[in-house]
């Protein structure tokens, strides 16, 4: 599909300094940004093959433009859902997240569907969309593939020599072992997620990578919300990471990936006491209301 301009719409995009046909080498990369901005903007569509010189219109003085906008509310709803401003189950209504983040509707609603197709939003006919809510079921059944993935990844790290930056992750853990105490539960945690795509680089397996990279945000509602942070709760995972780490650096697979299996199973059952534990205390809340 291309989109044009029809003469009239030329001549008057032209006085106005908005539009201007501009010649691109057809390439399919690219090109469905280029088609989704041109409907957006309501312009006439119209089918044509592909072909070296075919007139493209680009739009220009749209600043920031539509994929930008569209990014910045893909940022700032997963700072909003995964910074703890949004719960699970909270309602996203298109209208007001427009407005409070100050950004059109319609990129808010390209970055809703794109947190839909990553499992972090879900969609309720004749209600609306709202923040998805992990149940024990899901959380047992992201638990058995992220347990694949990690282990798998820890096995084809500990094949080869440590990174200097998994290397110099491992120091920073250290530090924070040493005294928990000076760093916040967010940071010792962050140190955790950065552990954990360190170790993925080093396993030096594209494919392995992106699909974890496709579920990264589906790990990270069901394990990595603040109202799960404590410092008993990180501290352990941190000392976990550490052993996984010393198990990679010694070049021991086996033990490396018993070591995350260890990890990630101990993860689940700490994930499933501290969601029971906030459910009882939301019915509570509730009855005594």
């Amino acid at each position: 599909m291309l989109c044009a301009l029809d003469d009239h719409e030329r001549k008057l995009g032209a006085r106005r300094g908005k539009v201007k046909p501009v010649f691109h080498r057809a390439a399919a990369i690219g090109f469905g940004a280029r088609l989704g901005v041109a409907c957006f903007l309501g312009r006439r569509c119209r089918s044509s093959r592909l072909a070296t010189g075919i007139p493209v219109v680009q739009y220009v003085g749209m600043t920031p433009s539509f994929e930008f906008e569209r990014d910045r509310a893909y940022n700032r709803l997963v700072s909003l859902i995964f910074g703890g401003t949004l719960e699970e189950g909270a309602p996203l209504s298109e209208r007001k997240l427009a407005e409070q983040l100050g950004i059109g509707r319609m990129p808010v609603r390209e970055a809703l569907h794109q947190l839909e197709q990553e499992g972090v939003v879900e969609v309720k006919p004749a209600r609306g969309t709202f923040v998805k809510r992990v149940a024990p079921e899901d959380l047992a059944e992201i638990y058995r593939v992220r347990e694949v993935l990690e282990c798998l990844a820890a096995e084809l790290a500990a094949g080869g020599e440590a990174s200097p930056a998994l290397q110099a992750c491992g120091i920073r853990m250290r530090t924070m072992a040493t005294d928990p105490t000076a760093f916040t539960a967010v940071e010792i945690d962050d140190a955790g997620t950065e552990f954990h795509d360190l170790l993925m680089q080093a396993a030096g397996n594209a494919a392995l990578a992106e699909t974890v990279r496709l579920l990264r945000l589906r790990f990270r509602l069901a394990f990595h919300l603040p109202r799960y942070f404590s410092h008993e709760n990180v501290y352990s995972t941190l000392a976990d990471h550490i052993e996984i780490l010393d198990a990679v650096i010694a070049r021991k697979p086996r033990l490396a990936v018993k070591q995350m299996r260890a990890h990630l199973r101990r993860g689940l059952e700490m994930r499933l006491r501290l969601g029971a534990a906030a459910a009882e205390r939301s019915s509570k809340q509730k009855n005594d209301a």
